[in-house]
């Protein structure tokens, strides 16, 4: 297909897009959710459907940009850049030109394929996008601290004193803090499932996360904190150029008051200054969430997210946020036992992929 006379090419092929190596020319914009990989493993783990489009290798014109394309009970038949990923990516171009050409081959395949709506969630805002009339979603945020002066410059000049007293408080309790990678893959599991039914949503199952850092050995790490040998708290950190980034970092409730939420992301920093991370992506959170306050207060820099949707039926989708009462869904799921959770997390979860 050719979109203002610059040919575009569309693949459900993963390995099409594999030898661009285009995410490490264009730092500014890109993430660890730009690569195929990462879509790649969201859609075979979950049984989604990759799309992909992208520009000739030999063009020069650059762009491409891929979507896990899902039929959802729940979230309706929608596509969906960055997947799973905490702050987002999924496309990518060197000229304004190309970007709009791709804007318009993913406008003209989901009216093909009648998509009810397609979500683009990027780290930079699009002329494109706003120029063709996508809706912004403009309340979500990450939030970043600054690694270049190490760790010391962090615990002196970024955190306050009550951080700083937070973090002292937690280790004086002697908690086993563990990093690893696919061996840890059970009792991150465990932490992520147990958390997020408190919080009525269904939550990746210990087979992503196992898949996760094997498809990823040497750019994704655990960090698992233990209580007497129990798992309590833990997180996932990505490393991507020069970002170090946490998509998971969860906490058991009854583990907040000593703290440890803030020893976590204490050490995950830690990790990420030793491996030479010049910045420290928290996550992603929205106003209202009790997790945007918290990120701030530890030092995050809140930097604004770019989602936009376009639907070719005019479908103005619900996007969850985490504020707000519980839904019945979701007060249902958080009673639910764990052992059944466990049980069906992954074909649950699919529905919101």
């Amino acid at each position: 297909m050719a979109e203002n006379g610059i040919d575009i090419k569309r693949t459900t092929n993963p390995n099409d897009l594999k030898g661009w190596n285009f995410a490490g020319r264009v730092p500014e914009i890109s993430s660890f959710a730009d690569q195929p990989e990462w879509t790649q493993l969201v859609c075979e783990h979950f049984g989604t459907e990759f799309v992909g489009f992208h520009t000739p290798l030999q063009s020069h014109a650059k762009g491409m940009a891929m979507f896990s394309v899902n039929r959802s009970f729940l979230a309706g038949y929608h596509g969906k850049t960055a997947p799973l990923a905490a702050s987002g990516g999924g496309l990518l171009s060197n000229s304004a030109e190309t970007s709009d050409a791709l804007m318009g081959a993913i406008e003209g395949y989901s009216k093909a394929e009648k998509l009810e709506y397609v979500l683009l969630r990027l780290l930079e805002p699009n002329p494109s996008a706003q120029a063709r009339g996508w809706a912004l979603i403009d309340r979500y945020f990450r939030f970043l601290i600054e690694l270049n002066h190490g760790t010391e410059h962090i615990w002196d000049n970024v955190f306050r004193d009550k951080t700083r007293n937070q973090i002292r408080k937690a280790e004086s309790y002697g908690f086993d803090i563990i990093h690893g990678g696919a061996e840890l893959a059970g009792e991150l599991s465990s932490v992520v499932l147990r958390c997020m039914r408190d919080l009525g949503s269904p939550a990746p199952d210990i087979g992503f996360f196992r898949n996760l850092a094997d498809s990823f050995p040497e750019t994704v790490r655990f960090i698992v904190i233990r209580d007497s040998g129990k798992p309590v708290a833990a997180s996932v950190i990505t490393f991507f150029q020069d970002c170090a980034a946490v998509p998971w970092a969860i906490t058991m409730s009854e583990y907040r008051p000593k703290c440890v939420n803030s020893l976590l992301y204490w050490e995950s920093i830690k990790l990420a200054v030793e491996r030479n991370g010049k910045v420290f992506d928290m996550g992603r959170s929205a106003e209202g969430q009790g997790t945007f306050d918290f990120k701030r207060r530890l030092g995050g820099m809140p930097v604004q997210l770019y989602y936009y949707i376009f639907s070719p039926i005019g479908v103005k989708p619900h996007i969850p946020d985490g504020t707000g009462k519980l839904s019945l869904p979701r007060r249902i799921w958080s009673m639910m036992p764990l052992p059944l959770a466990k049980r069906i997390t992954r074909r649950v979860y699919r529905e919101i992929v």
